[in-house]
């Protein structure tokens, strides 16, 4: 505070006037400075005294001054502690660390300890544990996505519900198997009965949607990859599947397996419901795999089955795999055959006759030529141990038995065995049937012909007779997880939902339960303009009432606002946290779920930015305790002072031992387990000491003459008790009876930047390292006197009440002396719109733009201040809004002319320096006094800042660019546009000069 001079001469001018003076009365005199006499040294002392005497005359205004604030009770306020929070570690595989309020931590500082140290204000638990990933879903838009993985690439801000951000890791396909019914080798045609047992709506419906390409696309494998069936037809139970390529196998862990998949590209509301599944298939013109007879193998057209020549017990053999495998299917071989005759070949032997003179017929029986043709066979397969009969009945024994006519069509029909194996034939391997020839007519004969099968073409086909083949496992691969479903089933639970949970919901995966508590995590929330947010519920993972898992809701104490801030969050641990598999993580669960589904119809450019969600974090405050420093007093001692042996103290408690100088019935009251009361006693447990706590006031001279009360002189390091008469006088014993804890802080010394903590005072068990993620900020040193002195005129300006805009504002800047402006505005929220019965307090701090977890000790110290004094209709309706101003950052894009490019980089660093200087908002603008909030400069002001520098010829041209925080982020705002808010300031931002010579 500047004071006016009373006399404004110096040593000189006293000198001068006396020197003028001295011409005067001793005209005789002669005055030389180069040969001083006695009287010229006697003139220099006296000049040297009387600017003494000047001085202290011209401080007397001020120390009346000082003398009317002692007289209204105004006392220098102690230095305020820095606030921050820190982030603890905990030992791998360790259970956790309890983290005790108070607990201290320290970072290295310029002050006379080489360190300053800094204490917990909340207890908290702290676990081996972290967020690994981070999934948003939405049922509505039937989207899930990962944005954030530790050990992957994601790991940049997280945009909070930003489906549109992310790339998209949902989706819906089930995978329907049967090794058997979908093999197929050329073309394909397979009918998928899907029923609902229980619900004939959902049975109705089932068809439709299987069937209807923009709800479903079905697909088999075929040449390395999916392919989409090119025809799916509605039946009345399901779906038709024609594709004229065969379904090859895909190789699986277990084997080579058949699959058929079908894609859904939307979900049925309420999720696909399905109880039971079975499947046909039809199959025709199919060409066998291997024909064969004993061990020669055939041609698949025009063979003989068994030779030109019939041998009993000869056998043909046919496989076709695609038929063969379907068990229980009607399986058809369709046979285009005629017969031929072939020469039965012989050995020439002498045939010894009975000649008689009297012969007949008979006697020449044995040389006539006899037809050989096939008169049984028997129909086997491989059941694994053997060949089995195929028709258990001997149905198509006569099946190769020459019948009259040419050309003949014969179709074999048998049902697929169900224990049918593979079985070794030749150089084959597959699924075979065989036709044992049993019986021939006239075998024995050596004469004439064989009767002998043609099979000119054989094809097979299969179908199924209304046995379908019933489905007992589907794999349903949905929200980036795959499971089975068993078949048949009640139907009860879905077979596909659009998502884990109905509503929007933010999903963390983490590394380790939270167990325990309290627990508190830290939101680093990217600052920006998030008015009313959506609601947000949390839940965890774990054990219901049933013994199941489930879902569970957990009760958070979120000072977030809905994590549209950066704040705390503190919950509670459970014990039944559950290990658990979601979206292809594995870990604990914790689900932040969006009730009202807002974040599916708002737009996510307008969501907060999450830059980092870190566990094990607890707020700190910069201060050290100090052991307790005892007093004597004398009998009777008025006014009694003690000194602190530290300085900088902001906070001190004092205890008076009074045993013996109560009365009985005052003893009983104090011994009764009261906090302000502390008792000590021997090893016999009587009663040693009664510490009483005495409490503080602001000056003694207003306190009772029975209040235990005393005062804090925290700019002489020492407290004062009364007299008796104001403020009870301490008790006197032989021993110490005054019991003084107090505590320092470093003011200015304990604004930190990211990661300056640097340890534990005493390392709590289980704990392995400490630092502040973010900067330590609001300390400030003990109060000046013109700081003090402001304050004093505020408050007997308002008469201690808040009335006036301009109380309100002389209150908050005294409720923190970190505040360096305030600006309120009547019937206008902090977005400038009009509110009628609201009060906007913009606050610019002095350590500005800060985020908003720095800030809020601020904003509530000025809430104090402002319901401490103001009207309750104001502040108890909850309609003053302290926030912090808004910030613009000012880019400017200059073309400048200088005298010579050895100059380029003196005048860039000049430029850019001087445009920080200008647009500090602190220590800015063109008085070093900063900007009013509500003031931008334009561009003629930063013309002018900045034409005078040195070297610059002249400026071609200048323009700036605006920036602000929106809803949406960072983004560029007209000039004209910001400045109609009243509630901002500038801030530098990076230039960009283009310097030149002409």
């Amino acid at each position: 505070m500047e004071m006016p001079k009373i006399d404004r001469r110096d040593k000189q001018d006293v000198l001068e006037e006396v020197k003028a003076l001295a011409s005067s009365y001793v005209p005789e005199w002669s005055w030389d400075d180069k040969n001083p006499d006695a009287g010229v040294v006697l003139a220099h002392v006296f000049s040297a005294m009387m600017e003494g005497t000047i001085s202290r005359y011209n401080r007397t205004p001020y120390n009346h001054y000082l003398s009317f604030l002692n007289m209204t009770g105004t006392r220098l306020l102690p230095p305020v502690p820095a606030e921050g929070m820190v982030s603890v570690g905990v030992m791998p595989g360790y259970n956790g660390a309890y983290i005790d309020k108070g607990t201290a931590v320290y970072a290295a500082a310029d002050n006379d300890n080489g360190r300053v140290f800094f204490q917990t204000t909340e207890a908290m638990q702290a676990l081996d544990t972290q967020v690994e990933k981070v999934f948003f879903t939405s049922a509505q838009k039937d989207s899930i996505v990962c944005a954030y993985d530790r050990v992957g690439l994601l790991t940049e801000p997280i945009r909070l519900f930003g489906f549109d951000r992310y790339p998209g890791i949902q989706s819906h396909t089930l995978y329907f198997r049967d090794d058997a019914v979908f093999y197929t080798r050329d073309r394909t045609d397979i009918s998928i009965s899907l029923i609902h047992s229980r619900s004939r709506k959902i049975s109705l419906m089932l068809p439709a949607w299987f069937s209807d390409s923009e709800a479903v696309t079905w697909e088999y494998r075929h040449g390395g990859q999916w392919c989409a069936v090119e025809r799916v037809v509605e039946t009345e139970s399901g779906v038709h599947l024609c594709f004229d390529s065969g379904n090859e196998p895909l190789q699986l862990e277990d084997g080579p397996a058949c699959l058929l998949r079908c894609r859904l590209h939307k979900i049925p509301s309420g999720g696909l419901f399905i109880t039971d599944i079975s499947y046909t298939a039809r199959g025709k013109e199919l060409k066998a795999d291997t024909l064969a007879t004993g061990d020669a193998e055939l041609t698949m057209e025009r063979f003989s089955p068994f030779g030109e020549q019939l041998i009993i017990f000869s056998n043909f053999y046919i496989s076709c795999r695609e038929a063969f495998v379907k068990k229980g299917s009607v399986i058809d071989i369709d046979f285009e055959m005629e017969y031929y005759k072939a020469p039965i070949q012989a050995v020439v032997q002498t045939v010894e006759i009975d000649y008689r003179l009297i012969m007949t017929e008979e006697d020449f029986a044995s040389i006539r030529e006899r037809d050989v043709q096939i008169e049984r066979v028997i129909w086997e397969y491989w059941n694994g141990f053997g060949w089995a009969r195929l028709f258990g009945t001997g149905e198509n024994e006569d099946f190769f038995t020459p019948a009259k006519g040419g050309l003949s069509k014969k179709r074999l029909t048998f049902s697929c065995p169900h224990d049918m194996e593979t079985v070794v034939m030749g150089a084959a391997e597959g699924y075979f049937i065989r036709a044992r020839l049993d019986k021939l007519s006239n075998m024995m004969f050596t004469t004439g012909n064989y009767i002998a099968p043609f099979v000119r073409h054989l094809e097979i086909g299969y179908h199924y007779d209304k046995s379908p083949v019933v489905c007992f496992q589907v794999q349903v691969e949905s929200n980036v997880e795959r499971q089975s479903f068993q078949f048949p089933t009640e139907g009860s639970v879905p077979l596909v939902t659009a998502s884990l949970c109905t509503n929007p919901a933010m999903y963390l995966c983490l590394s380790g339960p939270l167990v325990g508590g309290p627990i508190r995590l830290l939101w680093d929330i990217e600052d920006g303009l998030h008015p009313n947010p959506p609601s947000l519920r949390w839940e965890y993972y774990g054990l219901t009432g049933q013994g199941q898992c489930g879902w569970k809701n957990i009760e958070v104490m979120d000072t977030t606002a809905n994590l549209s801030r950066s704040a705390i969050v503190t919950l509670v641990g459970k014990k039944d946290f559950v290990r658990a598999r979601f979206f292809g993580a594995e870990g604990y669960f914790i689900r932040i779920v969006n009730p009202d589904g807002r974040y599916d119809r708002e737009d996510s450019r307008k969501s907060p930015v999450i830059r980092g969600i870190w566990f094990n974090t607890v707020p700190v405050v910069q201060r050290e305790d100090r052991l307790p420093e005892f007093f004597y007093i004398k009998q009777g001692e008025e006014n009694k002072r003690c000194q602190f042996s530290v300085k900088n103290v902001c906070e001190a408690r004092v205890w008076v031992n009074e045993l013996g100088a109560l009365s009985v019935k005052e003893e009983e009251i104090f011994q009764s387990g009261r906090e302000d009361v502390t008792i000590q006693r021997d090893a016999t447990g009587k009663i040693t000491a009664l510490w009483i706590e005495w409490h503080e006031v602001e000056n003694v001279e207003t306190a009772g003459a029975e209040e235990r009360a005393f005062s804090v002189d925290y700019a002489g390091s020492g407290i004062r008790f009364g007299n008796g008469r104001h403020g009870r006088i301490p008790t006197e014993r032989d021993d110490e009876s005054i019991m003084v804890r107090y505590v320092v802080c470093d003011g200015v010394y304990g604004n930190m930047p990211p990661h300056s903590i640097l340890g534990f005072a005493a390392t709590p068990p289980g704990a392995s390292w400490v630092t502040n993620r973010k900067s330590l900020s609001g300390g400030a040193d003990m109060e000046t006197v013109d700081q003090a002195s402001a304050r004093s005129t505020g408050e007997l300006l308002g008469m201690n009440r808040v009335v006036t805009l301009e109380d309100f504002q002389k209150a908050v800047i005294a409720s923190n002396r970190n505040i360096w402006k305030v600006k309120c505005v009547p019937h206008t929220d902090r977005y400038s719109q009009p509110a009628v019965g609201t009060l906007a307090v913009a606050v610019l701090p002095r350590e500005y733009n800060q985020g908003f977890e720095n800030f809020t000790g601020i904003a509530k110290n000025a809430l104090d201040k402002i319901r401490e004094k103001a009207s309750l209709l104001l502040t108890g309706s909850s309609h003053i809004d302290v926030f912090e101003v808004r910030y613009v950052e000012i880019c400017v894009s200059a073309e400048v002319v200088i005298s010579d490019y050895n100059l380029y980089h003196e005048v860039y660093q000049a430029i850019s320096c001087r445009l920080g200087e200008f647009l500090n908002p602190i220590s800015g603008n063109f008085n070093g006094q900063g900007w009013n909030i509500g003031q931008l400069p334009g561009r003629e002001l930063i013309y002018n800042s900045i034409k005078t520098i040195k070297n610059i010829k002249w400026i071609k041209s200048l323009h700036m660019f605006t920036y602000v925080v929106t809803e949406n982020g960072r983004q560029a705002v007209e000039f004209t546009q910001v400045k109609r808010d009243g509630f901002t300031v500038p801030i530098f931002g990076e230039p960009e000069i283009n310097l030149t010579v002409e």
